[in-house]
């Protein structure tokens, strides 16, 4: 018996309307074929779910590879499912404002860092960083950008596909990053041996972690044609 890839490449030289008809059989087939190598290899890393904040961990390495190859799924999924149609693989004026609101807010929330990320009370609000990547609210510009750009396909410069794709890859690799130091920085004097070191400490690499969001989406709007 043919191999899954090989039954893939085999639907795929069937005649336009068989194409058609096929098209949800090949969609489940290949998700479920990198679906199950994904799955494989976390079990194989022996990382299984465990709290947030976690450093270090077999754990957090497998569920920041979890959470890069996510949005590549999907891409993937789309492109079968969608196939060749233009209007599936095109983001709207508006989506696209939404790259260039959200590269603002963080350009915003750098060069506004220590005033952003304490209160009035001068205590730092590492929860303010969650909030600007669009991990606390549904309807933020950043909120499942991933899922957004899955559309972007047909508008990419055809000299930048590399850098869009690892673009993607590297914004939600950041943003996870972010998300679990400011997660660990807003708890950091609640922890054992934790205090204000330990929040000024991770709130810290989070920042680290927010500049490289920003150069990412910096390669993603050039690579769509924005100017910022």
């Amino acid at each position: 018996m043919a191999s899954r890839p090989d039954q893939v490449r085999v639907l795929r030289r069937l005649p336009h309307s068989s194409w058609r008809l096929y098209r949800p059989i090949v969609a489940t087939a290949t998700l479920f074929f990198v679906a199950s190598s994904l799955s494989a290899g976390i079990k194989r890393s022996g990382a299984w779910c465990q709290p947030p904040g976690v450093e270090g961990t077999r754990c957090n390495q497998a569920c920041r590879r979890t959470a890069v190859a996510a949005p590549f799924l999907g891409l993937a999924g789309a492109w079968v499912v969608g196939g060749n149609n233009p209007a599936s693989a095109k983001l709207s004026n508006d989506e696209l404002s939404r790259i260039k609101t959200g590269y603002e807010k963080i350009s915003y929330l750098l060069d506004h860092w220590e005033e952003e990320t304490t209160d009035k009370d001068g205590e730092r609000t590492p929860d303010s960083v969650r909030a600007y990547l669009g991990l606390r609210s549904t309807t933020d510009p950043l909120f499942n950008l991933e899922k957004m750009l899955v559309k972007a396909t047909d508008q990419v410069d055809g000299k930048m596909i590399d850098d869009f794709q690892g673009a993607i890859e590297t914004w939600s690799t950041q943003v996870a990053e972010a998300n679990s130091a400011a997660f660990i920085s807003s708890y950091g004097e609640y922890n054992p041996g934790g205090g204000k070191d330990t929040i000024a400490r991770y709130l810290e690499k989070s920042k680290i972690n927010v500049q490289k969001c920003k150069e990412s989406l910096q390669v993603i709007g050039k690579s769509l044609g924005l100017k910022f």
